[in-house]
């Protein structure tokens, strides 16, 4: 699996609701964050359970995330590579714009462990 494949296939996921692809891009424990509207105001997950249902309330506000650009740095001696994803967001509830990321893949299996999603 080609590592943007893996990040093109959560997005696409997320943007669907697809729950059961989702459970399979994130198959156990991950740290996963994100900005979110009041009054929560940003969101912390490190388990499945809390994940998709926070992809699911998302999905509900018609939330899509659009990959505009990706880096991806490899480790010398690590099976888990770095990801940089560029994407417009845009919802139903939240200002659209651009938003960066800030995660890690694990190159054996191609499930996200951590995703850092800012402004």
């Amino acid at each position: 699996m080609k590592l943007a494949d893996g990040v093109a296939a959560f997005l696409d996921a997320f943007n669907r609701g697809d729950q059961q692809r989702l459970l399979q891009i994130f198959p156990r424990s991950v740290i996963f964050s994100a900005q979110n509207p009041p009054p929560v105001g940003f969101f912390l997950s490190s388990g499945q359970p809390s994940l998709l249902e926070y992809f699911s309330q998302r999905h509900a506000h018609g939330e899509t995330l659009e990959l505009t650009a990706l880096q991806i740095q490899y480790g010398p001696a690590s099976r888990e590579a770095g990801l940089a994803p560029t994407m417009n967001r845009r919802s139903d509830d939240l200002a659209s714009g651009v938003v960066t990321a800030k995660g890690a893949i694990d190159c054996d299996d191609g499930a996200i462990i951590l995703w850092n999603q800012g402004s």
